[in-house]
């Protein structure tokens, strides 16, 4: 970042402690450990910092000045005209490391060479610049805007009334942004009908009581579920609980003292307990 920021300014290697501090954003003790190394050298005043052998590896500002005036110098007025704009900026703009001088020439020279693989590939500046137009000027289709209000009179007419919460400005702002996903959820099919039905089958599927207000279900993309309502278990589904261990040796004592009994204390124990034999 230092040489990129010296390179910029062309400031030969200088740059203050605020620019290190406030621009590149050093801290203090990242600028004490580059001096540690002499990556950086600090001057007497000891605001201004050098780096180290940077005119040694780097152009120098009068360098950098007499190769503009140069380039600018050798420059036609047919040249300047054939050469795009994009292509005199790269030219004119220095490069922060070159290896020579003559990597800025070969930069623009490949920069004017540009409007030639224009013309080899067969597309004219005219025609390009009409796609470029064509392009910019184009605009996505918006998602059509349903009647929210009708859309919120039908959902009001079978959602709890006290859970029901539509009436509300927000809650309006709220489905309207909410409306292309939607879109996106119903797929193919029609979004006003698959948002309708998907709030009918949630009121249907879930007891009034745990019904949640209607900014809720558009806040959780609750219409983004499959809703079926429970339908009652069969008589089938329920299974008798297992016995206790207690409860069978109940009954086993119960059996042994029946087949104990006598006939006659058998109707006995009948006529006590008719209520057990009814």
């Amino acid at each position: 970042m230092v040489l990129s920021y010296c390179g910029f300014k062309l400031s030969d290697g200088w740059i203050t402690y605020n620019d290190l501090r406030y621009v590149i954003g050093a801290s203090d003790e990242e600028i004490n450990a580059l001096c540690g190394v002499e990556m950086l050298v600090k001057d007497e005043t000891g605001d201004n910092y050098m780096v180290h052998d940077y005119l040694r590896h780097n152009r120098s500002n009068e360098q950098v000045t007499k190769k503009r005036s140069t380039n600018s110098a050798n420059k036609t007025p047919n040249d300047a005209d054939s050469v795009p704009e994009n292509a005199k900026t790269s030219a004119e703009v220095p490069l922060l490391f070159p290896d020579s001088d003559d990597t800025v020439q070969k930069s623009a020279e490949t920069s004017a060479e540009a409007p030639k693989n224009d013309a080899v590939s067969g597309q004219t500046t005219e025609l390009q610049n009409n796609r470029t137009t064509e392009h910019s000027s184009f605009t996505p289709p918006t998602p059509s805007r349903p009647d929210f209000d009708r859309l919120l009179d039908r959902v009001e007419s079978f959602y709890p009334t006290n859970r029901f919460d539509g009436r509300v400005t927000q809650v309006r702002f709220d489905l309207e942004a909410e409306w292309p996903k939607v879109i996106r959820a119903a797929g193919d099919a029609d979004p006003v009908s698959f948002f309708e039905a998907k709030c009918r089958a949630y009121v249907d599927a879930t007891e009034e009581c745990y019904v949640c207000r209607f900014s809720r279900f558009l806040a959780q993309e609750l219409y983004a579920r499959n809703w079926q309502k429970q339908l009652p278990p069969s008589q089938s589904a329920f299974v008798k609980p297992p016995v206790s261990r207690s409860q069978q040796n109940l009954d086993h004592n119960r059996q042994v003292v029946w087949d104990l009994m006598t006939p006659e204390e058998r109707d006995r124990y009948r006529k006590e307990h008719s209520d057990a034999f009814a």
